[in-house]
């Protein structure tokens, strides 16, 4: 690690206009592509469900997964038609959870960022 680094990463080192615009160029770059991740995640693994009746998407209350199978509540009297159905996604992940694992594949994937850019290696910071 170079003498400027390390005194930076000890607090030694001030931080120059340079330094800042860069750090704050790279936080909001890596917030773009965790807002990226999240809807693609979102879109494979999560169930877009349709209200039959009203034609919108719905989404179960906290985030939660919308019952579809067994909802039999008729799109019309006349009909014995389920009142939901999955438009897209696999089903297998609710708002919450695909939330959790974007916020976990963005942290491992800025620690191993940071420590390429600074150097350190991923040892040094994991204790297994």
């Amino acid at each position: 690690m170079s003498p400027t680094n390390q005194a930076t990463m000890q607090g030694d080192g001030e931080w120059k206009w340079p330094e800042k615009t860069a750090f704050v160029l790279a936080i909001t770059f890596w917030g773009g592509l965790g807002s990226i991740l999240d809807s693609a995640l979102g879109g494979w693994f999560q169930a877009s469900v349709i209200d039959t009746r009203t034609g919108k998407v719905i989404e179960g209350s906290g985030g939660k997964k919308v019952l579809v199978a067994g909802s039999r509540i008729p799109a019309n009297k006349a009909s014995d038609k389920p009142s939901r159905r999955i438009e897209s996604g696999l089903g297998v992940l609710d708002n919450n959870e695909v939330n959790l694992l974007m916020a976990l594949l963005m942290s491992i994937g800025g620690m191993i960022a940071a420590s390429f850019v600074w150097g350190i290696p991923l040892q040094s910071i994991s204790s297994w």
